[in-house]
């Protein structure tokens, strides 16, 4: 196939779903960024990998205009079309297709962020196969994103060359690779403080009383962040290391871990603060199967002898506890009837804050 007539399969791209359409000048740029030899006499791409496709029909642009969403769109045209001799043109058409459409993806959203439709989707395909309870592969990953499945193949060996993923050479399946480790590493509290602060600021306003965000540290949980309601002088909670038998933190955060998880984390001997404190194993174990089932756990009186709280936990995808989110103050102005209304708010805001960090 001659470079002009390549050109002429390339006009068929068309961007009716964006509302626009590229002239021969954007398209032959482009197509000389990605593919150099593209506009020779021969159209040579086996060194880039692009399937051979077989008889492509594809609309010229003038006849495109009118009907067809995309190449593929154009292979159901009448008999008028287009041929291209061999499928590379229409392959690298669709290469095309899908830069300008990154293109597009970068404007400005509704929340003022630039994107770009690639990183978009190796995202995706990230957080796809770290969700994934048992490993999938390129073709499940590119089903269940709704991703090309080239598209998808190509992103993956990308991110599996960066170490971000791994790859059974036996089963084909995908796994976070060790590469993701040092990145994960890296995160520090203040990422989660600042995405959840307006969501507990704005608990605290309702309930009218101290809102704590906590994390796991070791065998005890630590606060991170406080919100007090205005008008308030409270004390101040964070960096301090709370027991996790006898804080309604606590109780939620065991209540959503595995039992052997639990077991190693609790110590035989539970400590006793105040004459409320549950110490006993199975009386504890009763009281977090409640917490799961209501998706809040209550602490009254069981720390300290003059403050009572409630918490619910922030899930990751996987239902595994990754923060706390705690209500506070003191026991007279908040019996049990009360503190089970704010655990139902409590467990609203830990969802909304779950779905920031999804």
């Amino acid at each position: 196939m001659t470079s002009g007539g390549a050109l002429a399969v390339l006009r068929g791209a068309r961007f009716h779903r964006r509302g626009e359409n590229r002239g021969d000048d954007q398209i032959r740029a482009l197509a000389f960024d990605r593919f150099p030899h593209y506009l020779g006499s021969a159209l040579e791409f086996d060194r880039y990998r692009v399937p051979p496709v077989a008889k492509f029909r594809v609309y010229p642009l003038c006849q495109a205009a009118t009907g067809a969403l995309s190449m593929r769109d154009c292979a159901a045209g009448p008999a008028d079309t287009v041929f291209a001799a061999n499928g590379y043109a229409a392959a690298v058409a669709e290469v095309i297709e899908s830069e300008f459409a990154d293109t597009a993806t970068g404007s400005a959203t509704g929340m003022g962020i630039q994107r770009i439709q690639a990183v978009d989707r190796a995202v995706v395909l990230l957080k796809a196969v770290a969700n994934s309870t048992t490993p999938p592969t390129a073709l499940e990953l590119a089903q269940a994103t709704g991703i090309n499945r080239s598209t998808a193949w190509r992103l993956l060996r990308t991110l599996e060359y960066h170490g971000l993923l791994d790859r059974d050479a036996i089963t084909q399946r995908y796994t976070m690779g060790y590469g993701a480790i040092p990145i994960a590493a890296a995160v520090t509290d203040d990422a989660l403080v600042r995405r959840a602060r307006p969501l507990l600021e704005d608990l605290a306003n309702r309930v009218g009383e101290s809102v704590t965000l906590a994390v796991a540290k070791r065998f005890n949980l630590v606060y991170v962040d406080q919100v007090d309601p205005p008008d308030f002088i409270v004390p101040s909670w964070l960096n301090v290391p709370l027991p996790l038998h006898a804080t309604s933190g606590g109780k939620i955060f065991l209540a959503w871990l595995r039992a052997d998880e639990r077991a190693a984390i609790l110590p035989r001997e539970m400590q006793r603060y105040t004459e409320r404190t549950i110490t006993d194993h199975e009386e504890l174990l009763r009281e977090l199967e409640t917490a799961r089932e209501v998706g809040y756990a209550l602490c009254d009186c069981e720390y300290e002898e003059f403050s009572s709280g409630v918490s619910a936990a922030v899930l990751n995808s996987r239902r595994y506890p990754m923060a706390v989110v705690n209500v506070w103050g003191p026991a007279p102005r908040n019996p049990p009837q009360r503190l089970h209304e704010i655990g139902r708010e409590a467990a609203a805001t830990a969802e909304s804050v779950s779905a920031l960090i999804a």
